[in-house]
């Protein structure tokens, strides 16, 4: 027969190792607890995680509200041939100003009824620049106002002829005054 000694032994050693067990069972818990939390954080900041019910009607409200960009065509350049020479304003002396445009667009046809108004673009182009000071063309701002001017006139003209204008910009590449 045991001993009650040997008895006392063994329960007090099973309640220690059951105790361990509890606390390796709690320690684990714990453990997968904070690891689904750090989990589900990283994935909310990451704006993976699902939105709520009332967030997915909203946000996809305003993604169907939101406009479509259009992506552009490649840029054609056209180049204006030949360059505009004209005298201009020069306090008194003759100077001459020679200018190469060039008229940028997106669609090869249209800019062809560019080409088929070139005409009364180049009059309209000589009247402008022979308008010009040799002060105001002297300086950046006096270079890029001719540009915007330019690209206005193009633009009214063929706005006027066509009814829309398919130059969208218009660069001055090369610019000489003497």
């Amino acid at each position: 027969m045991a001993k009650p000694e040997e008895l006392d032994l063994a329960d007090k050693g099973g309640k220690g190792g059951s105790k361990k067990i509890i606390l390796i069972v709690v320690l684990v818990f714990v453990g997968l607890l904070a690891l689904v939390g750090t989990m589900v954080g990283t994935l909310w900041a990451l704006g993976i995680f699902p939105p709520q019910h009332g967030e997915s009607t909203q946000s996809a409200a305003v993604e169907e509200e939101a406009p479509v960009e259009e992506v552009k065509a490649q840029a054609i350049y056209v180049k204006v041939d030949p360059p505009f020479v004209v005298n201009f304003d020069g306090q008194g002396k003759a100077r001459f100003l020679q200018v190469v445009m060039e008229f940028m667009g997106r669609d090869e046809a249209e800019l062809e009824d560019a080409q088929h108004h070139m005409p009364a673009i180049r009059n309209k182009m000589l009247l402008l620049l022979s308008s010009q000071s040799y002060d105001v063309l002297s300086t950046t701002e006096g270079k890029e106002q001719l540009r915007q001017q330019a690209l206005a006139e193009v633009q009214a003209i063929l706005e006027l002829e066509v009814g829309h204008s398919a130059v969208e910009d218009l660069y001055l590449t090369s610019l000489v005054m003497q």
